[in-house]
C-alpha cells in the first residue's frame, strides 16, 4: 500500500521481488539456485545471493536512469539486512507492524504457504533501530491514517520542493 501511495504521487516504486524472478527468466543459472527449501538452507541463499544482487543493483540503475523523475523509491524486505546495500539509498522508509499482523496479511493474499511464511519471517530481523532508517511508518490503520503518514514522510525529504 505504501508503495501505490508513492506511486499516486508520481514516484515510481522499484519492486526488487518481481524484478528479481523476471531475473531468473533471463538468467537460468538464477532460477537454478532456487529451490523449495532455500530460505532453510543458509549456504545456498547466500551463493544465490551473491549472484542476484550485483544483477539486481544494476537492473535498478538502468530502471532509475530510465524514470527521469526527480526520485525513484525502491521496496525490498531485505535491504536493511544485507551488507551488500549498506551505500545504497538516500533515504530509508522502514514500514513495520506487529508480526501478527503481518502474517494475517500475507495469509489473505494466499501466496504464501504458511510454511514458507514462517521461514520467510524468521529471516527478517527487526531494524527500528537500524542507524540507516531515517522514518518509520507503522502501518497498523486504516489506507487513509498511512497515506497522512507516507505524505509526512515525503514532506520530510521535501520530496516536490527541489529546484530544478
Amino acid at each position: 500500500m505504501v508503495c501505490r501511495c508513492l506511486e499516486s504521487r508520481g514516484i515510481p516504486v522499484y519492486d526488487c521481488d518481481s524484478r528479481a524472478k523476471a531475473l531468473y527468466a533471463v538468467h537460468p543459472s538464477l532460477a537454478a539456485m532456487v529451490t523449495s527449501d532455500i530460505f532453510s538452507d543458509s549456504a545456498a541463499l547466500s551463493s544465490l545471493e551473491d549472484a542476484l544482487y550485483p544483477l539486481l543493483m544494476e537492473d535498478f540503475n538502468n530502471w532509475a536512469s530510465e524514470c527521469g523523475t526527480e526520485f525513484v523509491a525502491m521496496e525490498s524486505a531485505i535491504l536493511l539486512q544485507k551488507k551488500f546495500f549498506d551505500p545504497f539509498g538516500d533515504y530509508v522508509l522502514l514500514v513495520d507492524a506487529p508480526a501478527d499482523v503481518r502474517a494475517e496479511r500475507v495469509a489473505r493474499r494466499g501466496n504464501v504457504s504458511r510454511d514458507s511464511l514462517v521461514k520467510r519471517m524468521a529471516l527478517q530481523q527487526d531494524q527500528r533501530d537500524n542507524p540507516r532508517v531515517d522514518f518509520i511508518i507503522e502501518n497498523t490503520g486504516d489506507v487513509k491514517a498511512l497515506e497522512e503518514k507516507v505524505d509526512e514522510f515525503l514532506k520530510v525529504i521535501n520530496y516536490g520542493k527541489r529546484e530544478n
